[in-house]
């Protein structure tokens, strides 16, 4: 095959000088149209980039500040905290450190949105954070919000439906940064604890021990002494305590109702005057379904029958 294109190659007529001289001009013309190509693209390119350079960083510019939402500091503290400067470009403001220098400057503003106009206006929409928590150390009282930022230290004293943290261990105490403990165990433990029964909603918390990983207790509204073993199967735990909570409704008149969910399967309800036993079966955290009989064992005096209920299982 290669024998007939050589033989082809050899029986091709020669090319015209005009022939040449047309094809050479197109390789010329073709050569041309890429430079042009090219250049157009460069030309292109390097206009955008001016334009981009002159529209973030020459004419939009923070012109001023206005500060949205509820708190208890002045406008004119909020902003002088952003640490925002007259005339920064807006490319150059970054949310994250903006809210970060507020966050952290003043403590009791939980979360800071920025938005940024083109008319150079930037808006902060600020929201306050509380103490939800408190601790008592050697140095005084810390009080720490439900994220667990310290808010103050020493505080002068325990602010209303605040909760004391009893097992932490020793803290770290700077104002606007996370609280820091000892053992990050520990710290995994509280937050785990607070953020279950806060997303329960099962009452207010007044009081969380972690003294001892496996006699966790979380105290409710002052009232109910609710004690959960470990951590394990907590979910399943949670929805027992809802059930016994809906049934001893208006019966912790000045008295304490401890509930005890640490078996994992049952709750034992203790107080002044019964205790109530209320089997159910094991379940895992992963919300599979369950199906299980509860019922209310109470001791019984004379002609006195004991009650058996069976709510709709929980898992």
């Amino acid at each position: 095959m290669s024998g007939n294109s050589r033989t082809n190659e050899q029986n091709r007529e020669p090319l015209s000088k005009n022939e040449r001289i047309r094809l050479h001009n197109e390789r010329i013309r073709r050569a041309k149209r890429r430079k042009k190509r090219v250049f157009v693209t460069v030309v292109l390119t390097a206009a955008v980039a001016v334009i981009a350079f002159l529209v973030f960083f020459v004419f939009f510019r923070a012109q001023s500040i206005r500060v949205e939402g509820e708190s208890r500091y002045s406008d004119r503290d909020i902003a002088a905290a952003s640490g925002i400067e007259n005339d920064t470009p807006l490319l150059l403001l970054k949310s994250d450190d903006i809210r970060s220098r507020i966050t952290t400057t003043l403590v009791y503003i939980g979360d800071v949105q920025v938005q940024k106009q083109l008319s150079g206006a930037v808006v902060l929409t600020v929201s306050e954070t509380e103490a939800a928590y408190y601790i008592n150390t050697t140095g005084g009282i810390v009080l720490f919000d439900a994220s667990g930022k310290v808010l103050e230290y020493p505080a002068a004293e325990v602010p209303e439906n605040c909760a004391a943290v009893i097992g932490l261990g020793e803290v770290a105490t700077l104002p606007g940064y996370a609280v820091m403990t000892e053992s990050n165990e520990k710290a995994a433990v509280f937050f785990e604890l607070s953020e279950r029964f806060r997303a329960a909603n099962l009452g207010k918390i007044t009081k969380i021990d972690i003294s001892d990983s496996k006699d966790l207790r979380v105290e409710l509204d002052g009232t109910y002494i609710v004690t959960l073993g470990d951590v394990d199967n907590l979910a399943y735990k949670l929805s027992i305590v809802e059930e016994v909570l809906a049934r001893e409704q208006g019966n912790a008149v000045n008295r304490t109702i401890t509930i005890d969910v640490s078996s994992g399967s049952k709750a034992y309800v203790r107080n002044a005057e019964h205790t109530t036993a209320a089997p159910t079966e094991p379940a895992d955290d992963s919300g599979s379904d369950v199906s299980s009989d509860v019922s209310n064992d109470t001791p019984q005096t004379d002609g006195e029958d004991a009650n058996e209920t069976q709510p709709e299982a929980q898992g």
